[in-house]
């Protein structure tokens, strides 16, 4: 499976997808919040705090899947795997690894 980080342009697709896939909850009381999405809901969500990833085999888009990532804190600890690490190169590899994923 081939994985991508959806973009905003991407949100036709995935409203596409939602829409066709959550359409047997329809009558499921409540029914899913998934089928009150539009384009532009999506598109806004990917502008601002959401992520999506999209799954592909084959060229075929098989899966999607919608989060967030939200940090209300973030503690940092020195464990003794630290301290086998001599250095502070290695250490800030670490938390330039964690920067890119924020």
């Amino acid at each position: 499976m081939e994985v991508k980080i959806a973009e905003v342009s991407d949100a036709p697709v995935i409203h596409e997808i939602m829409i066709r896939e959550f359409m047997e909850y329809k009558e499921v009381i409540p029914p899913s919040g998934a089928l009150d999405e539009t384009v532009q809901s999506i598109s806004t969500a990917l502008k601002n705090d959401e992520q999506c990833l999209i799954g592909y085999v084959e060229e075929k888009l098989v899966a999607i899947v919608r989060f967030q990532i939200k940090i209300t804190k973030f503690i940092s600890l020195d464990f003794p795997l630290f301290l086998k690490c001599k250095g502070a190169e290695w250490r800030k590899n670490y938390l330039d690894h964690w920067k890119n994923m924020l």
